[in-house]
């Protein structure tokens, strides 16, 4: 990706999210412009009245269209709630375009003939809605950003990046309210502390997003570690069951590709 494009009607508001910490240290080309530039008359208007019963405004397609006709070829992000989920996954895909238009919309959001038009796809940040798609925008942008920035070792192991949560992180002190540091951390062992942090990132899955599951490559499990799942039952009683159906679900899965075979 070489370029980002934003407009909204408060860009600034992006702009100032995306002015601090490793971010900044982008040398994407990033335009913040306001759809009022385009708006129509003396008070630069750039919305009006659903056709449609209820209340709320709509921001108007041809104001839209004007804006983007004057960016050139970008492949044209709407965020809007009924979106496709912003993933690790859809980031990626994103990155390969050299040039990405974010519109952040406001109101009851865009004409639906500009969006058939041109926008090519709809994007969310998650199932709630907010007053303006200015920071669903900034979060999308932010997501970009850091990996642009960032090495490709710095992120590798984050949560979603293999499809699993992450692993828990600690530092100074070695002792915090009778707490310690795992001590395989501290052994300097790289091969246990891979095989341990691995064990933590399914245990933190199968707790926390166990739908995550659903699209993980359960008969891929890493072949250097043998069967970090008996590790996890021996430390904790409490999940034997649900880690017994997560067995049962994996053996069935490996059934199935073998009969696909």
């Amino acid at each position: 990706m070489k370029k980002i494009t934003v407009l909204s009607l408060f860009p600034q508001m992006i702009a100032e999210a995306l002015s601090y910490g490793v971010i900044k240290r982008t040398e994407l080309d990033m335009q913040f412009l306001n759809l009022r530039d385009w708006g129509e008359g003396e008070f630069k208007r750039v919305d009006g009245k659903s056709v449609s019963p209820g209340p709320g405004m709509l921001l108007r397609a041809d104001i839209a269209a004007a804006a983007l006709k004057e960016l050139g070829a970008a492949y044209v992000v709407h965020m809007s709630p009924r979106g496709t989920p912003l993933t690790a996954e859809k980031l990626k895909q994103l990155i390969k375009h050299n040039h990405l238009i974010v519109i952040a919309s406001r109101y009851e959001g865009l004409d639906q003939r500009f969006i058939d038009n041109y926008v090519d796809e709809e994007i969310s940040i998650g199932d709630y809605v907010l007053s303006g798609g200015e920071l669903p925008a900034a979060v999308l942008i932010d997501a970009i950003l850091r990996t642009e920035v960032l090495s490709e070792d710095a992120v590798a192991d984050e949560s979603f990046q293999e499809g699993l949560l992450e692993y828990p992180h600690y530092t100074k002190p070695l002792n915090f309210e009778n707490k310690t540091i795992p001590s395989y951390l501290l052994s300097g062992n790289h091969a246990l502390i891979n095989e341990k942090r691995y064990t933590e990132q399914l245990l933190a899955t199968w707790l926390r997003r166990p739908d995550l599951l659903r699209d993980y490559d359960i008969c891929g499990i890493k072949s250097d570690i043998k069967n970090p799942l008996k590790k996890i039952k021996k430390e904790n009683m409490l999940l034997k069951k649900r880690l017994q159906d997560f067995e049962k679900a994996i053996r069935e899965n490996r059934n199935v590709r073998r009969n696909q075979r």
